[in-house]
């Protein structure tokens, strides 16, 4: 770490309190940038703590490099530390043990590899004490090749073709858009095939904002949290286009499942995701970028001479489009709710801006908030949760994007037990903007009490934060104002909230 340190130049060193701080840290970084995060760790008593950042990773399908360095021996049975590439082996892609200090350069080279290519996911590296006590010529390799892992990525002509005669005969066809359609950067060719189909479009919460809100097809996010075009969508669609999803629960089962009658289009660079939950009529194993690219062209060839009139369905969900907002803002509200402060949020900063959120009340409204324009500004856990997720996934989120504003989300119940992360983030330098709502503070200020939200206060002063506390709608472009001026500031914005 201290070589880390010394070599500036090379990538940035960011301290924070434990390991699964750092897991989560690294995790945002991937999820903001779109590069492999990395995270440094010790086999000490606390490395169980790895298991759950890597098995949201895993279930995210964010591209992570765990470096464990070991204690003093040569294997985990020798000195009684516990065996944690078999310990995270379910939650993992790979994981490697590097008993000789000339075989590091290739491990990690290899870690990269994996954790990128095909579906990306998490990939752990141990490292005894021996191997990093030897001295190393490091020279990183100029080619990487992983015999037995050669994940197909060109997806096959012969079913795109399939698809896009199924598509051809539906009468009310949905694109349902997950999140390794992000992972692989087919935002340009799902807008061009949305624009040229007008096929309305569906998100799952990974994918927010690859579609913009503002976009025609666009009909919001599924699932119990989304909305309800969405979820009108997904269950009168007689054919469903599934593109990098897993159809997790939360999406699903929760938020309405399919119709009977419902025939499946099955995109994944994944094969064991393939019917694994539903058995799609049309099966597309492939990278998701290149089978929407080769879909657009299908159906461009197919409909030439005639294009199927969609008007009916389209009408249909217009008219489910006034729920969409609901569960944001009441039309007059004057109180401070989630859902006026979440608004006048949303409305006042950039559009580029990166919001980071825990599974509290604040995460449904704002995730519904129309003002994803683009992917990967909206970052949360998915479908595993963990309330040490978001404090230390948005510090990464800023590394990685140091001129973009990144706000944490949070509710003061869940915030107190990792509050510590601010330390971490004033440390670093990193300007975090957070926005904590407390629900408490009405009946607080009755009673005379002091309430968790101004307990978090103070103790973001102490560490070098400004903060400021909206107790009324009015006080909001005010508190924004002040995060404008001071953009590179660590900022806290509490909101009292009112019932």
């Amino acid at each position: 770490m201290s070589a880390l340190v010394e070599s500036a130049g090379f990538c940035r060193y960011v301290r924070v309190p434990h390991s699964q701080g750092a897991a989560f840290a690294a995790m945002g970084y991937a999820q903001a940038s779109g590069r492999t995060g990395v995270c440094l760790a010790t086999t000490d008593s606390n490395v169980a703590d790895l298991v759950s950042p890597l098995a949201i990773a895993y279930s995210s399908s964010t591209p992570m490099v765990v470096v464990v360095a070991q204690s003093p021996g040569t294997h985990p049975i020798d000195v009684g530390t516990p065996d944690i590439v078999g310990m995270t082996e379910s939650v993992t892609k790979h994981g490697y043990f590097v008993d000789n200090a000339g075989n590091i350069p290739r491990c990690l080279a290899e870690a990269f590899h994996v954790a990128s290519l095909g579906r990306p996911g998490p990939v752990l590296v141990e490292i005894p004490y021996g191997p990093l006590t030897r001295a190393l010529e490091f020279v990183w390799p100029a080619e990487v090749t992983v015999p037995g892992y050669r994940p197909s990525t060109r997806p096959s002509r012969k079913q795109v073709v399939a698809a896009a005669s199924l598509v051809s005969r539906a009468q009310r066809p949905v694109l349902y858009v997950g999140g390794g359609a992000v992972s692989a950067g087919a935002g340009r060719d799902l807008l061009s095939l949305a624009e040229f189909t007008g096929i309305p479009v569906v998100t799952t919460e990974m994918a927010r904002g690859i579609l913009p809100d503002n976009h025609r097809a666009s009909y919001g996010m599924v699932g119990i949290d989304g909305a309800e075009s969405a979820r009108a969508a997904v269950r009168a669609c007689d054919v469903l286009i599934a593109i990098g999803t897993t159809f997790d629960r939360f999406a699903t089962e929760t938020g309405g499942v399919f119709a009977e009658d419902t025939k499946v289009v099955q995109i994944d660079i994944d094969p064991s995701e393939i019917g694994k939950y539903f058995d799609p009529a049309v099966p597309i194993v492939g990278d998701c970028k290149a089978a929407v690219r080769m879909l657009d062209y299908a159906l461009r060839a197919l409909w030439d001479d005639r294009r199927p009139d969609f008007r009916e369905w389209i009408g249909y969900l217009n008219g489910t489009l006034t729920a969409r907002r609901m569960n944001v803002l009441q039309v007059g509200d004057t109180r401070m709710t989630y859902g006026v402060a979440l608004d006048y949020l949303g409305r006042v900063i950039g559009d580029d801006a990166v919001f980071v959120s825990n599974a509290g009340p604040q995460r449904a409204p704002a995730v519904n908030l129309p003002r994803f324009q683009m992917c990967r500004t909206w970052l949360s856990s998915g479908s595993v949760r963990s309330d040490l997720y978001a404090p230390f996934a948005a510090v990464g989120a800023r590394v990685a994007l140091p001129s973009v504003d990144v706000w944490l989300l949070d509710d003061v119940r869940s915030f107190r037990l990792c509050a510590h992360c601010l330390d971490a983030a004033v440390a670093a330098g990193i300007g975090l903007r957070i926005a904590l709502f407390d629900l408490e503070a009405d009946i607080a200020r009755r009673d005379g009490m002091s309430s968790e939200g101004q307990r978090a206060t103070e103790w973001a002063q102490l560490l070098g934060f400004t903060v400021v506390t909206c107790r009324s709608p009015a006080e909001i472009a005010a508190a924004l104002d002040a995060a404008r001026e001071a953009p590179e500031e660590p900022l806290l914005i509490l909101f009292a909230l009112q019932g």
